[in-house]
């Protein structure tokens, strides 16, 4: 077999060559697609979550909605849908109060009004 093996040097080298490309070929394949789930996750991960709930305030008669951003990245509203419709206690349509919401901002030089943040009676 050894005499073999020395005769034959340079098939056995290219048998093994062949193999090592093959296993070489299967490691790339499987890194990407690790990479690929790798990013996947990042980017659900750091993707903001945002959630809203009313909230009332013992020492006061009114409800607030907050808005909350359990992310790990800044998010923007770009609108607020509420359904089904909300009744009020005067029987005001929801539109006479949007209009009178004042939002808070974090930039008092640019003012937020119902229609800035998207709110759509």
């Amino acid at each position: 077999m050894i005499s073999w093996l020395n005769s034959n040097q340079g098939f056995v080298m290219s048998l093994l060559t062949l193999v090592y490309v093959g296993a070489t070929i299967v490691i790339v394949y499987y890194n990407r697609k690790s990479i690929r789930e790798i990013e996947k996750t990042r980017e659900e991960e750091s993707r903001p979550y945002i959630f809203m709930h009313l909230h009332r305030d013992p020492r006061d008669l009114c409800f607030y909605l907050r808005v909350k951003n359990y992310g790990k990245t800044g998010g923007i509203i770009k609108g607020i849908e509420i359904a089904p419709d909300l009744k009020l206690v005067d029987g005001e349509k929801i539109e006479v109060l949007l209009n009178n919401v004042i939002l808070a901002t974090s930039n008092p030089a640019a003012p937020m009004s119902p229609t800035t943040v998207g709110l759509r009676p």
